[in-house]
């Protein structure tokens, strides 16, 4: 009498996990029925069963022509393609389940390509291996009897590639189409991965930027863009400063090509290349490898003006340019640059540098409140001289940087100018002061720097000058000062003084000198010693 229920059979055999124990339970109940593995010719029942990836499952039946369970042992071989079938579903929908949990929890993207290969090589009888080489991303899905490359896409191009190495011969397109859909998963699960990055980025940059020096920020902003950007190897953070574009961060180039080049607003506008209205709304554009040489024409360098372009501009493979607005206008434009691709961005691409514009449209703002707040500190509210916090800040370095060169000092006293503020009022004093400041402003040099240090006193430091040459601007800010407005001028050169105090001190006495003498201007040169006696000015320098 037939023992082999095959309903039961059947749905014990369809519950199965996946198809390697789907094999074994198979050859367990052939076993019993007297099955051999393989095939043969002769035998009068076969059980074949094709499998994923070019593996079979096969055993013959010698007996079957005699056996009692012969019509039951057929009726199943005709239900196990639809078994095997379900168990395939099933298995792959496992393997799906365990990348998605995989994948999830990588921290990273370069974490979750390891876990993914790991899990491919794992359920696929080939070596699994993720490139972002530009060939395979624009290839599409390629491959022969040896090899399968399948792009990871994110919602606009690839991110990655995968590429399947060993015997595929024996592969169908059923076998290509479970991979495929595998990494559809994948590419979705490493653009979450990318956008959470992108925010943690910013988050990031956000707490780092309170804390972080003015002048680094356009370089850290520079780092956010990099990182948060699809495609972005490289870039360059332009400011605008004095009718110019100036480089203020660079990522991917060198320091040589970069340093004090500029470009006028015109050359700008001619990179940027779209309309007016769309500069000043901010939109981003992309620029190809065939029109960067065009638009790229043109610099400044050492207030020299090239025709030709920077030579980094023949490596660009495609541009993205964002201008950053600050109060309506664009004061600054990031570029950033992919030297491999031309494809290399996408709109998540656009989408993520509109991000970092935002960022760089609040850092700008950042640095301008904190310049105002140094400026107010730092600045003489009546004659937008630096005041004496300033001088004693700008003394300081330029004592260290008279180490190297040669560096003057400049003190001024207006002669009688109690008198004028007694006779004519405070008032009148005032635009007195005022007068001196701009007199002063109009003879130093482009430079020199000055300061209103209190009183009616004034101090000017001139950077790579001699006595001789401060002697030329003190002369001719003593020519073009106004009547009845006079002044005594001490002048003296950095020289050996160990201290910003010693050499404020000689200045100082140059000018008692000149003030005692009643001449308009001594040099600390002329004098014989520096009178211990003389006030000193610079306590706080010491």
């Amino acid at each position: 009498m037939p023992t082999l229920d095959v309903p039961q059979v059947s749905a014990d055999l369809a519950s199965t996990p996946h198809t390697r124990a789907l094999c074994r339970a198979l050859s367990d109940l052939a076993a019993t029925h007297g099955a051999l593995p393989g095939t043969h010719p002769d035998a009068p029942l076969t059980w074949t069963l094709p499998l994923p990836f070019g593996r079979h499952f096969a055993v013959h039946f010698p007996d079957a022509g005699t056996h009692p369970d012969a019509p039951a042992l057929q009726l199943l071989q005709s239900t196990l393609p639809t078994i095997a079938g379900r168990v395939v579903d099933r298995e792959w929908q496992g393997i799906t389940d365990a990348a998605v949990d995989e994948l999830t929890r990588a921290h990273d993207e370069d974490t979750a390509l390891t876990r993914l290969q790991a899990l491919v090589s794992a359920h696929v009888p080939a070596t699994a291996t993720c490139t972002r080489d530009a060939a395979h991303l624009d290839a599409g899905v390629h491959g022969d009897d040896h090899t399968l490359t399948l792009p990871i896409h994110a919602r606009y191009r690839p991110l990655v590639a995968l590429t399947l190495t060993g015997d595929l011969r024996g592969w169908t397109a059923d076998d290509r189409a479970r991979v495929t859909r595998l990494t559809r998963v994948a590419g979705a699960l490493i653009e979450q991965i990318r956008a959470q990055t992108v925010v943690e980025h910013l988050l990031n940059f956000q707490r780092v930027s309170l804390h972080t020096p003015p002048s680094e920020l356009y370089r850290a902003l520079m780092d956010l863009a990099i990182q948060c950007v699809p495609g972005a190897q490289a870039g360059s953070i332009l400011v605008y400063e004095n009718d110019q574009y100036v480089f203020r961060a660079w990522h991917g180039y060198s320091d040589d090509e970069f340093e004090g080049v500029a470009f006028s607003a015109q050359q700008q506008q001619q990179w940027y290349g779209l309309s007016a209205q769309e500069w000043h709304d901010a939109q981003p554009r992309l620029l190809s490898a065939a029109d960067v040489p065009v638009r790229g024409a043109g610099f400044i360098r050492d207030d020299a003006h090239k025709a030709d372009t920077l030579p980094s501009v023949e490596r660009i493979q495609v541009n993205l340019a964002v201008p950053i607005l600050y109060e309506g206008e664009v004061y600054a434009m990031l570029n950033l640059d992919n030297h491999t691709r031309a494809q290399s961005f996408d709109a998540d691409s656009v989408q993520a540098a509109r991000l970092v514009a935002t960022q760089a449209a609040l850092i700008v703002h950042e640095v301008h409140a904190r310049q105002h707040v140094r400026t107010l500190a730092t600045t003489d509210a009546l004659t937008g001289l630096g005041n004496r916090r300033a001088y004693d800040d700008a003394l300081r370095r330029a004592h260290l940087h008279g180490a190297r060169e040669n560096v003057t000092l400049m003190v001024i006293d207006m002669a009688a100018f109690k008198q004028l503020n007694d006779l004519h009022g405070h008032a009148e004093g005032d635009d007195a002061l005022r007068t001196v400041a701009r007199t002063l402003l109009w003879s130093v040099r482009r430079n020199d720097q000055a300061f209103r240090w209190g009183g009616d006193e004034f101090a000017v430091i001139l950077l790579g000058a001699t006595e001789s040459d401060a002697d030329v601007v003190a002369r001719r800010f003593a020519r073009l000062l106004p009547a009845p407005l006079r002044a005594h001028i001490g002048i003296a050169q950095r020289g050996a003084t160990a201290t910003p105090a010693e050499w404020a001190r000689l200045a100082d006495t140059a000018m008692y000198t000149a003030k005692r003498q009643g001449l308009p201007i001594t040099r600390a040169s002329t004098l014989e010693h520096v009178t211990s006696g003389t006030p000193d000015r610079s306590d706080d320098l010491r």
